[in-house]
């Protein structure tokens, strides 16, 4: 099955977004959060849904590997965990917020985070959008930005600059980045949902089909390969129909190879190994 193609924009009568909050308790991180909503509803229409991590009770990850290997509807934890990814599902647009705590995102943020490792092997958000609050009073913003952005596009989100305040920070400056991220995020409507991908991400996505062929990588993740199977990547130049210029066609190719010469590798060290013990 294949995905809707790039030119499709988001084309909804109004935005539906999902607020997921990281912190342990509602303070200044989820002021800023909805002092934001605030203002962008005041300028488009929107539908919010909130989900207070620290109220969904999550388990802790225990590292078994199942809702990777085999599948997420094996994990263990029973909890409230599917109800947020349900709700990530039907929103248009995914905003997480957190503090800065020890120059990172909470622990709240990260067990979700780490609970949902099967998506980074199988994303399934393509075409919603993710954006990033975080308050710090001294430093690790950017830091923070960065991460929740690099895990996002790894899920399938387009992702847009994060909206950053730090507390000490004067009211008019507080004001002017909201309104500055409020702009941002009116922008969407005007974006592709399914754009171009990027070097990098045309690299990943084609070393990732690659490892697909792979009776090495098959035997340790049978799950990831019936879904790209499913989904007709193991085919296709991309997650989503796109139209790669000739440049990005050949350097597809190349990767192509790259990705099946290390999977290759990887075959040929495991045979010796196997092989002296």
């Amino acid at each position: 099955m294949r995905l809707p193609p790039r030119c499709s924009r988001l084309q909804v009568l109004m935005l539906k977004i999902l607020a997921i909050h990281g912190s342990p308790h509602k303070g200044q991180t989820c002021e800023a959060a909805m002092e934001f909503l605030k203002e962008l509803g005041n300028k488009t229409d929107i539908e919010t849904r909130h989900v207070y991590l620290f109220q969904q009770r999550l388990e802790f990850c225990r590292g078994c590997g199942t809702c990777v290997t085999h599948g997420e509807d094996g994990c263990p934890n029973k909890d409230g965990f599917r109800e947020v990814h349900a709700a990530i599902r039907d929103a248009d647009a995914v905003i997480v917020t957190t503090p800065v705590y020890a120059l990172q995102v909470t622990a709240l943020v990260k067990n979700f985070i780490d609970r949902s490792s099967y998506v980074m092997h199988r994303p399934c958000y393509f075409g919603k959008w993710f954006m990033s609050v975080s308050t710090q009073y001294f430093t690790g913003d950017k830091e923070v930005e960065k991460y929740l952005a690099d895990v996002m596009r790894f899920w399938g989100f387009n992702v847009m600059p994060g909206l950053r305040i730090t507390m000490t920070q004067k009211r008019d400056e507080v004001r002017k980045r909201i309104g500055a991220a409020v702009t941002r995020f009116q922008a969407i409507e005007r974006r592709a949902r399914f754009p171009v991908p990027t070097w990098k991400d045309l690299m990943m996505f084609r070393f990732r089909r690659s490892a697909m062929g792979s009776k090495r990588f098959a035997d340790v993740f049978p799950r990831d390969v019936g879904y790209f199977r499913e989904k007709g990547w193991l085919e296709a130049p991309y997650y989503y129909d796109v139209r790669l210029d000739p440049l990005k066609r050949a350097a597809g190719l190349v990767f192509d190879a790259v990705g099946r010469a290390m999977m290759g590798s990887g075959n040929r060290q495991d045979a010796t190994r196997s092989a002296i013990r």
